[in-house]
């Protein structure tokens, strides 16, 4: 990875982070963006190329590929800092998940600014993204419930309440599933 790069110095780490860079702007598949993307977001990479290159995969057309691009940003702190207008631009991304990761990539950076964008829009991305999850929980491809489960429970207590609620919905996967993700997440306080 691009921490192992380090010791080889910023010459090095610019000589992987080009490729990542090309293929985050020019895969055709999906996958293979959101990947690299993700990539881009794990290492220490000195100056402003990786972020100018996460700041324009916020504008893909797939909607993991910007959701992996603002987790990425968020990763990156306050190095970030600069791209906190188009983390607020995502809050109102058509994507629920992709406002999710806006909302906590903009956490992440925890600059004045970022927390301003924050209060903006108050607890909307997390609540739309978590409405939406519950939504797929009742889904019968096992892939899409597994994944909104996943994602319910590493947003943890801000879906707790709503996790709640699951329990007496008439879809039976709907309650099936809160229960089992209640069960797994830790204890909360009693206000949940």
């Amino acid at each position: 990875g691009l921490l192992c790069l380090q010791n080889g110095g910023p010459a090095a780490i610019e000589k992987a982070i080009v490729p990542l860079i090309d293929i985050a702007k020019r895969d055709a598949q999906p996958w293979i963006r959101r990947n690299a993307v993700g990539m881009l977001g794990r290492g220490q990479a000195p100056g402003t190329m990786p972020v100018k290159a996460l700041t324009e995969a916020l504008k893909d057309p797939d909607d993991g590929v910007r959701q992996a691009a603002a987790l990425s940003l968020g990763n990156m702190g306050w190095a970030a800092g600069q791209t906190v207008a188009n983390l607020e631009n995502q809050l109102s991304d058509e994507e629920p998940m992709a406002r999710l990761a806006a909302a906590e990539a903009l956490k992440k950076i925890g600059s004045t600014k970022a927390h301003e964008a924050l209060r903006k829009v108050g607890p909307a991305p997390v609540h739309s993204a978590v409405q939406e999850l519950i939504k797929e929980l009742g889904s019968e491809e096992a892939a899409t419930n597994s994944n909104a489960a996943k994602a319910l429970g590493s947003i943890g207590a801000p879906a707790a309440s709503a996790l709640a609620r699951a329990v007496n919905s008439d879809n039976l996967r709907i309650a099936q599933s809160a229960i089992s993700i209640l069960q797994y997440m830790p204890m909360l306080p009693e206000e949940v």
